[in-house]
This record gives C-alpha cells, structure tokens and sequence, in this order.
C-alpha cells in the first residue's frame, strides 16, 4: 500500500508543486499591497494595536490637532509653557514688589532711627541744661513771682470773721495763733478787758493799743500774759508782737462789740497777720525806751515812761 502512495506522489510532483506556486502566488499578493490602498474601511476594529506600530512611526504630524489630551500626556516631559511662564514672573514680580516695600520700610526705619539718633541726647527736644539734677536748687525757687517770702503774711488769719459771742467775765481765749501768743478778753456789761498771752517758747516785745488813745509796750516772757488787764476798750484791740531781736513780726486785731446796748453778750472779730521779716514793725517801736524783762511802757496821749 505504501508503494502505492510513493508511486502516487512522484506521479503528481509537478502537478503539487503548480498548485503550491499558486497558493504561495495569492498569499504574496495578498501581503504587497499597492501603496495607499488600505484605509480604515479596511482595518478591523481593534486590529492595530501597540505591537503592530513601528517604534517612532506615529510623529506630530500623524496626530490630530487636539486629539491628545492631558491623561495620555507624560507631564515630565513637556517644557514649561508660555502662561506658566509668565506665571512664574507675576510670583517674581509680586517677591520684586514686596522686595521694594521691605527696601522702603528699611529706609523708613533708618529713617526714624537716623532721627531719634539726632534726638538721642534731648528729651522732648530740650537738651540736659534745660533740666536740673537732683538735690540741686532751681534758680528763683525760693520766690514767687519774684517775691521773697518776707513780702508775704503767713498764719492763720481770719479777716472780719465772727470769732466769738459770749458773755463771759472771766479772761478766756478770743483768738489765736500757734508757735505765737493768744489774745484774751473778759467780756463786760459796760466794758471789754483785754490781755496777750505769749504761746512761743521764747520772749517777746508785744506793744498794745487800744482805739489810740491807750499804748503799752512790754517784754513778755514765755507763757506770761501782759500785765495791764485792767483797762478796758469796748471797741478792742490791737496787739504788736515782735519775736526777740524783732525776727518774726505778729498784728493781732479784735474788734469787740457789746450787743443789746448795755445787756450784752460781747461780739469779737478779729484778724491775725504774721510775717517773718527781720525788722518788720521795729518802728512802731523806740529801740531807746525798749524794756527789759520784767519792764513794759505805757504811753498814754503823748507821755511815754518805763514801769519796772
């Protein structure tokens, strides 16, 4: 049987080999086809795929204007754009902006520095000698409007003001001045006693007058009263005191007043003026008649002696 079918073979060679030639002849048609003459009717859905394309054969040009959007877009490998760019230069610009600002606080500051520099040794714009240092004295500040202390009065004065309404006929206190004396009276029906007494820890020259027709000038020691308390003045009084040596100056004046005629009660008003002063009311004094301790002088119209 096998030498049947070798028999058959070479019998039919040429016959075999025409029919391959035509197969092989259709097949080679079929795969040199003529340029441009497949288009996309031709090509199944799906039939071109990644491995079917020649590396690099797909360039711009073969790409459809807009066809490729960002998804199918390798970013590291795109170049900055135009926008991005100028992007990039407004960020620039603003950093530059505030580059300036910043140059011009700078200056501002240096500005305020360089003036509070020009500034530094004044305060409030006045220099030091306009200042004085402590523990020093201010020149004139021992014044007031130029004036001395010894051109002023000091103490507790009360000018025209009700001091005292009684009806008391014993010496009792009318009005007063710490550190000085105190004037007293006896109120009466008809007539007022008066009497200084000396509060100042030292003697005192005291002249007393009494409505001008009465003058008695004394030395009074401390915490000792003048010693005419007998006569009487129902208009008041007033009295001169004089520190030793006439240092410190004192004019007590009580006006009195008997209410209701001759019923009483007595009314007192009166003002204390104390100056310190050396000298000051010496000349209501004659320093030839002025007394000793002890001594006083009563002058009364135009006679003046010494009682000791």
């Amino acid at each position: 049987m096998f030498h049947r079918v070798g028999l058959h073979v070479r019998q039919q060679l040429v016959g075999y080999l025409a029919l391959f030639v035509a197969i092989g002849g259709v097949s080679y048609a079929a795969v040199s086809l003529p340029k441009n003459s497949v288009g996309t009717k031709q090509l199944k859905k799906n039939a071109v795929s990644r491995t079917k394309i020649r590396n690099n054969a797909v360039n711009g040009a073969k790409i459809a204007d807009n066809s490729v959007q960002g998804a199918d877009i390798l970013e590291s490998s795109l170049g900055q754009v135009p926008s991005a760019a100028a992007a990039d230069n407004a960020a620039h610009a603003t950093a530059a902006d505030n580059a300036a600002h910043a140059t011009a606080a700078d200056s501002a500051q240096n500005a305020a520095n360089a003036a509070n520099a020009a500034n530094a040794d004044k305060l409030d714009g006045t220099d030091s000698t306009g200042f004085y240092r402590s523990a020093t004295k201010v020149a004139d500040s021992d014044k007031l409007d130029g004036l001395d202390s010894t051109a002023f009065a000091r103490g507790n004065a009360a000018v025209n003001a009700l001091i005292a309404t009684d009806v008391n006929l014993g010496l009792h206190d009318v009005i007063s001045l710490p550190g000085v004396g105190v004037v007293r009276a006896s109120c009466g029906f008809t007539s007022i006693a008066f009497d200084y007494k000396n509060t100042s820890g030292g003697s005192q020259y005291v002249v007393q007058e009494r409505a001008g027709a009465y003058t008695e000038f004394e030395n009074v020691a401390n915490n000792a009263d003048t010693t005419d308390t007998a006569a009487t003045e129902p208009n008041g009084v007033t009295f001169h005191v004089a520190g030793s040596g006439f240092a410190n100056t004192t004019t007590f004046i009580v006006h009195a007043d008997i209410a209701n005629g001759t019923a009483g009660p007595c009314v007192y008003q009166g003002t204390i003026i104390s100056s310190a002063g050396t000298g000051a009311g010496a000349a209501a004094v004659s320093r030839s008649a002025e007394p000793t301790a002890g001594q006083r002088t009563v002058t009364r119209g135009s006679t003046t002696r010494v009682i000791g």
